[in-house]
């Protein structure tokens, strides 16, 4: 996966949960598909990578900019680290709201 360059904040998004890890796992991964359908014609190159223990590493490019980020998800919660390339700065409370009202929706 590519790194980031002019790399300047790094949102850190927890949302909890009462599923099982595996059931999130599955709403996780579906929740990825869909940003991936929704955005289609914004993103380019996403790419992710889950590991056996509900981990993920994911990329993509969109606004000219890599955006990379982890997921973790737990017994009682998701939490979704992303850095943000400075071209994406004015957007980052958007950002942030809209995947917690996501993730929320996801996994409930």
């Amino acid at each position: 996966m590519p790194t980031i360059r002019n790399k300047i904040a790094a949102l850190s998004i927890c949302v909890d949960h009462s599923l099982s890890e595996e059931d999130a796992v599955v709403r996780m991964k579906k929740l990825l598909a869909e940003f991936c359908e929704e955005y289609a014609n914004d993103l380019r190159n996403f790419e992710s990578a889950w590991s056996e223990h509900g981990t993920a590493r994911f990329c993509f490019f969109a606004m000219d900019a890599c955006f990379e980020g982890t997921i973790a998800v737990g017994s009682s919660g998701v939490e979704i680290n992303l850095a943000l390339p400075s071209s994406a700065m004015p957007l980052r409370d958007d950002i942030k709201s809209a995947a917690r009202e996501h993730m929320r929706q996801a996994l409930s």
